[in-house]
């Protein structure tokens, strides 16, 4: 008797020979966490896509002889400008395509995976402030620590940024300083009582916020800017915007905006496929020089 053996590689028109699970797992994309901290601009309305910034001059009081006139001083101001433009993403997918994946691919192009690359270039760009900032710690080649994050702080105050701060950094910059600060064998941060941080309570993993430290919050991204050919990165602390708590006339950084994440489609009937812009339209620039300190450590 002959055996007949039947195998999937011989049963080819009958079984699939690999089961597409049908959610797409996530890109490996950073979580916006800079841009929500600047001072926000809507452009909309407006007509124009440059937005000035006003910042007076500090003026200076003397000394009045009695009976003598007061001279009278001129109000001088300088100002910051933020240009908008455009960035964008295309996609070209046929119809047939849209119409046979086991998967929403039109939603993922339009609602995920475009919208998500937009945000993601805005948080980078916000970021490449920080490496402007004319004052600032260095420590070039070497871990980030707790005496660098007090440093920050006291330049931050000789510079008479605004009261409400955050720092953001890349994650090894914060891994490091938390790493110094829980290891640190000062009193206060033995005692469970004084709050002095926060950040042992498991957030590290994460992109975004890990936790406060002496009273300021802390962020971690991976878009944060390099330094010295790539060996170092550049993290910030900076006063804050209004809408995160602050104050916009303090704010180190400012972003203005016409439009976030905006979807155009059209159809291409030459050659049955639909055509989708994701594009936003935006600009950011360090507007309060004396509200942020750069820090330049290891990466």
């Amino acid at each position: 008797m002959t055996e007949v053996v039947t195998t999937t590689t011989t049963a080819t028109h009958g079984v699939n020979a690999t089961y597409i699970n049908p959610i797409l797992q996530a890109a490996l994309r950073p979580r916006v966490v800079a841009v929500p901290l600047c001072a926000q601009y809507n452009m909309a309305g407006k007509n124009s896509k440059v937005l000035d910034i006003v910042a007076p001059d500090a003026d200076a009081v003397e000394d009045i002889t009695e009976g003598t006139a007061i001279e009278s001083k001129s109000f001088a101001t300088a100002r910051v400008q933020i240009t908008i433009a455009q960035v964008g993403i295309h996609r070209q997918v046929s119809e047939l395509a849209l119409r046979t994946n086991i998967f929403d691919l039109e939603g993922y192009l339009t609602r995920d995976d475009g919208p998500a690359a937009i945000a993601m270039e805005m948080d980078t760009d916000v970021t490449a402030t920080y490496a402007n900032a004319s004052v600032g710690v260095s420590d070039t080649g070497v871990n980030a620590d707790f005496s660098d994050f007090l440093e920050l702080i006291a330049l931050h105050a000789v510079g008479l940024g605004g009261a409400n701060t955050a720092f953001v950094g890349h994650p090894r910059q914060v891994g490091d300083i938390r790493s110094s600060a829980l290891t640190s064998s000062a009193a206060a941060f033995g005692n469970s009582s004084s709050n002095m941080t926060t950040m042992n309570m498991g957030q590290a993993a994460t992109q975004g916020y890990v936790g406060d430290l002496v009273g300021i919050p802390v962020y971690q991204t991976t878009v944060c800017p390099t330094a010295n050919a790539s060996a170092d990165r550049v993290g910030a602390l900076f006063s804050v915007g209004s809408a995160a708590g602050g104050d916009d006339r303090t704010a180190a950084t400012g972003f203005a905006y016409l439009w976030l994440a905006e979807v155009m489609q059209n159809v291409n009937t030459f050659n049955t496929s639909r055509l989708y812009g994701i594009t936003g339209c935006y600009g950011t620039a360090e507007i309060m020089d004396r509200s942020i300190v750069s820090l330049t450590t290891d990466a």
